[in-house]
């Protein structure tokens, strides 16, 4: 085990992204491991468990055509399909593979989402769900008004109009779920992308992909007072930066000094993470 450690952590977060978990042997949105990498995934969990850690795994809502849940969202219409057909737009895995973002929207889409999580990962015992990508970042580096172009129609208006509180669905759906399933289990869930209200849905948000730059971390100090002003107190950055990969052995440590009581340290990540 990758882990020997007996301190106790508030939360662990390893980043099991299953977009593609590690060795992409399996398509992403499957929620499914790889068995070579990860042959016994509950043994996995209560082994960090034992440890008195808590473990958060990372899912987007993002999903590869050829998978199963996949073809259950778009049969009942829930996925916005402009990604795959006519865009054919390939994601930055490996040698790119088509690929799709679910319309959080609809409260059967939600409950859709939640039942393919809980049947595959929530049953394994993980302790928090790390939303990745919920901006939504349905192709990496398209213009913004491209992005709410392709993910219009939404069940509920057009993209432009829904486009900022997509994440706020998708959150919805996972924390309404997580309660129904686990009633007595403490929700908590960490999302790039945040709206008013999310509070509701037991998150703490963080600001994305930043980089190790003195103008980057000056820029997070502001961003968090206002998230903080607009009563999102939960907030958080890439402590040190995620890209580039060269990373700064200074501004991890000032980045340290800036946060107050009230923030968490999300991790020290490299853009290798």
């Amino acid at each position: 085990m990758w882990l020997k450690s007996t301190a106790s952590v508030r939360y662990l977060l390893i980043t099991l992204y299953l977009i593609g978990p590690i060795g992409r042997k399996m398509p992403g949105g499957s929620h499914k491991f790889d068995k070579n990498n990860f042959p016994d995934p509950k043994k996995m969990v209560d082994e960090v468990h034992t440890l008195n850690t808590n473990i958060m795994i990372s899912v987007w809502p993002k999903f590869y055509p050829t998978t199963d849940n996949y073809k259950e969202l778009a049969e009942k219409g829930y996925m916005l399909t402009k990604n795959v057909d006519p865009e054919a737009n390939l994601d930055w895995i490996g040698k790119g593979y088509l690929n799709g973002f679910y319309d959080p929207y609809p409260k059967e889409a939600q409950e859709i989402f939640w039942r393919q999580l809980k049947e595959n990962i929530n049953v394994l015992g993980f302790d928090a769900w790390w939303l990745d990508a919920s901006e939504p970042d349905i192709h990496s580096n398209l213009s913004f008004s491209k992005r709410k172009e392709i993910m219009s129609p939404l069940s509920v208006g057009s993209g432009a109009e829904y486009f900022n509180s997509y994440a706020l669905a998708n959150a919805e759906g996972v924390y309404k779920g997580e309660r129904a399933t686990d009633g007595d289990k403490r929700s908590f869930i960490l999302t790039r992308s945040g709206f008013a209200g999310i509070q509701r849905t037991g998150s703490a948000i963080w600001s994305g992909d930043t980089v190790p730059r003195w103008t980057n971390l000056k820029e997070q100090i502001g961003a968090g007072i206002g998230a903080g002003l607009a009563g999102m107190p939960n907030w958080t950055f890439d402590i040190g930066g995620f890209t580039p990969p060269k990373i700064s052995t200074v501004i991890p440590v000032r980045a340290l000094s800036v946060i107050s009581p009230g923030l968490m340290t999300k991790m020290l990540r490299t853009g290798k993470s």
